[in-house]
């Protein structure tokens, strides 16, 4: 009886063994199709990584590259905006002498004009004494000089205007009295020889061709103001003796060309 048992039992323990060592292998090999499974998909989720990373060092060096394109636009444009900047400084510049230019052409023919008129007028005032070259009428620049020869305003030795002197400078004030934006300035220079002046009554009331030549200028420029009515504001005297010389001193014909009034006119 005991014998019968023993051997169901061997039995037993033999058929539970084989079961469970075949259970134990099936196992085992599920767990290694996993583990092999679970290798794959972490290779393949390390090769992502790795992709990834990669576009993201990627995407970082193309958006330094943008960066760095984006602050080179923003600087070109920064240089742009003061090109136009300076440019449309360079054109209001342009402009303001444009129009200076303008104004100043317009103004020079104005004065130009202006000159031919006066100059006209002088001209036909005093036709005789410039067709004698008593007078001569020059423009210079926009201005106009009257050079009163020799005698034609005072005789030898004096500051007195004479009747002709008075007569032409009264013509010349006819002429200037009104223009004052055409002449606003009325210079008058007197101006001598080199010949000393010679002892005697001349010499107690001028010492030396300074004193004659200033002489000289106020008379013509008193005549103006108390019998020409010219303002005396417009009116200012120069006084140079013999050291503007227009000629020689060594003839006679130099030292009467030296001894002069000029009177300049200037707008």
């Amino acid at each position: 009886m005991y014998r019968k048992i023993n051997i169901l039992i061997t039995l037993l323990i033999l058929v539970t063994g084989c079961v469970t060592q075949q259970r134990f292998d099936t196992l085992e090999e599920n767990h290694h199709r996993h583990v092999e499974s679970s290798k794959e998909k972490l290779k393949n989720l390390s090769g992502q990584i790795n992709n990834l990373e990669n576009e993201l060092l990627d995407c970082k060096k193309k958006s330094s590259a943008l960066e760095l394109d984006k602050r080179r636009l923003e600087t070109d444009n920064l240089h742009q905006n003061n090109q136009i900047d300076n440019l449309k400084d360079l054109l209001a510049d342009s402009e303001q002498k444009l129009h200076r230019k303008e104004t100043i052409i317009k103004t020079q023919k104005k004065v130009i004009a202006q000159v031919n008129e006066t100059k006209k007028k002088i001209e036909h005032s005093l036709k005789k004494q410039i067709a004698s070259q008593e007078i001569k009428l020059e423009e210079m620049e926009g201005k106009l000089k009257l050079t009163f020869v020799d005698k034609i305003l005072f005789n030898s030795g004096s500051a007195s205007i004479n009747k002709a002197g008075k007569e032409a400078l009264l013509h010349i004030a006819d002429s200037l009295r009104d223009q004052t934006q055409n002449y606003n300035i009325i210079r008058v220079e007197g101006h001598t020889d080199n010949i000393p002046i010679a002892d005697g009554p001349m010499k107690k009331v001028f010492q030396s061709n300074w004193e004659l030549s200033a002489a000289r200028a106020i008379s013509v420029v008193r005549f103006l103001r108390y019998s020409g009515g010219i303002d005396p504001t417009r009116m200012c005297i120069s006084a140079y003796s013999l050291y503007r010389p227009v000629d020689t001193n060594d003839t006679a014909e130099g030292r009467k060309q030296n001894r002069r009034i000029e009177i300049i006119l200037t707008p």
